[in-house]
């Protein structure tokens, strides 16, 4: 990275930072930068500034190039919260990198948009493990009871990851229960 270019970069951390809003449409312009760690500190500075009007630009770079601008891209749509981000973050659970599929994960988590639990449920039987294993934490965080039936049939599951993220995914969904709810009550309906 050359000498200027770092010089830029930080000053664009620093920015979102102090949340000043009056940046986002110059930040939006440097997510398309032909240099990828324009873009990526870019999108992170987005995401710490928060602002719903860089939503449309973010969603564009879940399918940059560079890994680590996807990556970016997702942490901040998360943390804006739009539910405009929901499709391109369900995209990027099949994404090759496993960290790029986790913080879609978790974005998707964040934005807590139960709509996505048919679209989620579908991935829990992808043929890939890391898929399965994304969506079921997903599920979990989202922390809706209608997952308890595939995540259920998780636990068989061959990979020991999913197996865990199945169980750990119920652990979330009965912690966010009413107290009176049977957990056997639910494992039983589950079934039928």
């Amino acid at each position: 990275m050359n000498k200027i270019l770092y010089q830029c970069l930080i000053p664009m951390v620093a920015l979102g930072q102090i949340v000043d809003n009056s940046a986002v449409p110059a930040l939006i312009n440097l997510l398309e930068d032909p240099e990828d760690s324009v873009r990526s500190s870019a999108a992170e500075t987005l995401g710490q500034i928060a602002d719903n009007s860089a939503v449309p630009a973010l969603i564009k770079r879940l399918e940059d190039p560079i890994y680590f601008v996807r990556y970016y891209a997702a942490e901040s749509l998360g943390k804006i919260g739009d539910k405009l981000a929901i499709p391109g973050l369900i995209k990027l659970l099949e994404d090759p990198e496993d960290f790029v599929r986790d913080i879609a994960a978790v974005a998707i988590g964040k934005i807590g948009d139960k709509s996505v639990i048919p679209a989620l449920m579908q991935l829990l039987e992808h043929p890939i493990d890391c898929v399965r294993d994304s969506a079921a934490l997903t599920l979990g965080q989202i922390g809706d009871k209608l997952a308890i039936p595939g995540l259920i049939k998780l636990l068989e599951d061959p990979d020991d990851f999913v197996r865990d993220s199945a169980a750990l995914a119920l652990g979330q969904i009965f912690d966010n229960l009413p107290s009176p709810v049977s957990m056997n009550a639910i494992f039983l309906d589950s079934c039928l």
